[in-house]
């Protein structure tokens, strides 16, 4: 039901394992009937939605709320600590984060696929965590290339075996509806944590 491999939820299972990416995460505690914040801390009732007022006042504690939205040449860089001025604006989450953490507007619809339990839109905005290390079905942002700041967002295929990383679009109307070999020029900038779907 999640699309993810054996290895993957034993990497969940482990004490000292592996959370799930946020979209994941996400589907998983809607399959438990339950939140991803009693997921990951066990704050709430396991099968009661949180309140919206334990969350404000969690959120309250938190000193990192805000992540700032970049723009995708900006994002498609080495993660750092980002400035104010680096920022677009910004988006809210109740989602522990690092401070190199940072959102993009998805730019197009090349990973939209109505027929899948997860697809990103065009003007979906998603939270980019560069600490968590992506696993097998990951959804991740990808520099394509260092000296043009160009990048895509795709899903991460792992090979178990040979460990060969791949990379797919999962969109309906996708150029390359196959996986693909990461560039050797390419790196993974961050793991895609959280969406946050647009309004129309």
């Amino acid at each position: 039901a999640l699309g993810v491999s054996a290895q993957a939820v034993q990497h969940w299972e482990k004490e000292d394992g592996v959370i799930p990416s946020g979209v994941k995460l996400e589907m998983l505690a809607k399959l438990l009937k339950t939140t991803p914040e009693y997921l990951i801390d066990g704050i709430g009732e396991p099968t009661k939605p949180i309140s919206y007022n334990t969350l404000k006042e969690q959120r309250s504690h938190s000193l990192n709320t805000e992540i700032p939205i970049l723009d995708l040449p900006t994002a498609a860089q080495q993660p750092r600590e980002w400035l104010p001025s680096d920022a677009i604006g910004s988006a809210g989450t109740g989602l522990s984060h690092s401070n190199q953490a940072f959102a993009v507007i998805v730019p197009n619809n090349n990973m939209y696929n109505p027929s899948k339990d997860i697809s990103f839109a065009r003007g979906d905005i998603l939270l980019i965590e560069p600490k968590i290390k992506p696993i097998d079905g990951d959804f991740v942002f990808v520099c394509t290339d260092a000296q043009e700041h160009t990048s895509i967002i795709a899903q991460l295929q792992i090979n178990p075996v040979t460990g060969e990383r791949l990379l797919s679009l999962i969109g309906e109307n996708n150029i390359a509806p196959l996986p693909f070999k990461i560039p050797e020029t390419a790196f993974i900038v961050g793991t895609v944590i959280e969406r946050k779907t647009r309004i129309i």
